[in-house]
């Protein structure tokens, strides 16, 4: 990440970075497998009906939308409302649920899985407390979904599936992460609720005293890859949150 970028959001937020603590721990998660090159729809085209539930299977992605209306020979279009569609992605290794009432979507992943979402647009999802493994999706409104939306979900399933929640504060919060070496920096963004409020994670690096970021507004200005076991980072957002991670 260049340095302008990283200057710009750590004045954006006004925090100030003072110092780091690490901590031990046992490795106990088990990451999902990596997502296939091309999604395998599931078997409802055009589009699974709005309301509506289907079962995704790893790697397949479904649509719900309304039908395409019909208009007459000689009528006028309606100008207002128009063909809601909301495309999902399942970029785990395991199945899930997924339901939409026309107001929500809620993905249903395995007990003893923790389930996240990834990417999303026109949403904003937020994991069920006490419920790891289920996601709700409403519109970034919070009331309605927007005409055009979509998101993908991956899972993490740790030993007994146990997860615990820490809270993050509007600004930076120290955090200490669980997540096996080598995870990508975008699956700990997923692992933040709401998603919307995520600007960005640092991380510092001893060896050369730096910080290598990672914010998913600017995926393509990130240079924090990947993650590892017992990293200690700060979650910068612009409103109260949590970051879900697995028990160690």
């Amino acid at each position: 990440m260049n340095r302008w970028l990283k200057t710009g959001m750590l004045l954006a937020i006004g925090v100030a970075i003072v110092g780091i603590v690490l901590h031990g721990g046992g490795e106990v998660t088990h990451l999902a497998a990596q997502v296939p090159t091309t999604p395998t729809p599931v078997p409802c085209p055009p589009g699974c009906p709005i309301p509506g539930t289907a079962q995704l299977p790893p790697g397949g992605y479904l649509n719900f939308s309304d039908p395409v209306p019909t208009v007459p020979p000689g009528a006028t279009p309606p100008l207002s409302g128009g063909q809601r569609m909301v495309a999902i992605t399942n970029e785990s290794d395991a199945p899930a649920t997924v339901a939409f009432d026309g107001r929500t979507v809620t993905v249903t992943t395995p007990a003893g899985s923790a389930v996240r979402a990834l990417r999303p647009f026109g949403v904003d999802c937020t994991v069920v407390e006490g419920q790891p493994n289920v996601l709700q999706c409403p519109g970034n409104s919070g009331v309605t979904l927007s005409q055009r939306a979509s998101f993908s979900f991956t899972t993490t399933t740790t030993a007994g599936g146990a997860s615990e929640s820490v809270a993050l504060v509007s600004g930076c919060t120290n955090v200490t992460l669980t997540w096996p070496a080598g995870t990508p920096a975008e699956r700990i963004a997923g692992a933040v609720t709401p998603s919307s409020a995520l600007i960005a994670i640092w991380r510092l690096t001893n060896a050369t005293g730096t910080f290598a970021g990672y914010t998913p507004r600017f995926p393509q200005a990130s240079d924090l890859a990947t993650v590892n076991r017992l990293d200690a980072a700060f979650v910068c957002m612009d409103a109260p949150g949590s970051l879900t991670r697995p028990v160690i």
